[in-house]
């Protein structure tokens, strides 16, 4: 099977003080969220992962957005103006994925209300 690099959406955003990474990776339409320890050598980084989905809904990059909240103790993954997975690095949780569109991702509202969109 060929596979066509150009479809594939990766986006990155690093913490202020360069520690905590997170990507967004979508490879032959299989969509992850990941936390990285950028102190870590390549290879060790992922913290932790969600998955988001397993076949692509028809999304494309422009669809997609990485957001800390205003203290950097949280990231999240905007799917289309919504949060849809969230790492909660103070606390080591992590909440949502299973994006499908015209549902509505599970995310506590004290999680998602500690963003600005």
């Amino acid at each position: 099977t060929s596979i066509n690099m150009s479809d594939d959406i990766f986006l990155t955003t690093i913490n202020k003080n360069n520690q905590i990474g997170a990507v967004f990776e979508e490879e032959e339409d299989i969509g992850y969220f990941y936390l990285m320890d950028m102190r870590k050598t390549e290879g060790d980084q992922i913290i932790s992962s969600i998955r988001l989905y397993s076949s692509n809904p028809g999304l494309t990059t422009s669809d997609f957005k990485l957001i800390w909240n205003a203290s950097k103790s949280m990231v999240a993954v905007v799917i289309k103006a919504q949060i849809w997975a969230v790492f909660d690095i103070e606390r080591n949780k992590k909440y949502g994925g299973d994006f499908r569109n015209g549902y509505e991702p599970i995310i506590p509202d004290s999680i998602i209300n500690s963003f600005s969109i």
